[in-house]
């Protein structure tokens, strides 16, 4: 094999990882489905942990019912646009959150509550 089949050898090896798409670092991660039952995995208050016992079960029917320490806060109405859930229990203000991740099994969103910011990561059971 003389050098010039050497050389190109070595360059199209150096090429070829080089091409890979960039699209994949860019994939959003909140297109799963949130139909179903999650439970509370870990809530952090200001970046401090908090102890929290939550289940969320969303229906098909665009319902969701929210179980907080024991506590049935009742039904209410979902709406998922983009990374915005938005949660109406019939108050003057609806619940907003901000989805940062929804798979087929994880969901973690961001809220603004009593001044800090609220992150809850939920496993789907």
């Amino acid at each position: 094999m003389n050098k010039t089949n050497i050389y190109f050898l070595i360059l199209i090896s150096l090429i070829i990882p080089s091409c890979s798409s960039d699209d994949d670092n860019n994939e959003s991660n909140t297109d799963g489905s949130i139909i179903g039952l999650w439970e509370i995995e870990s809530a952090t208050f200001n970046g401090q942990t908090e102890v929290d016992t939550e289940t969320v079960f969303f229906m098909n029917d665009n319902t969701v019912r929210f179980d907080y320490v024991g506590n049935d806060f009742g039904n209410a109405t979902w709406t998922k646009s983009g990374t915005q859930l938005v949660m109406d229990f019939g108050d003057p203000e609806p619940f907003v959150v901000e989805i940062l991740e929804l798979t087929d099994n994880r969901l973690q969103w961001r809220e603004e509550d009593n001044g800090g910011i609220l992150i809850e990561t939920f496993t789907k059971q």
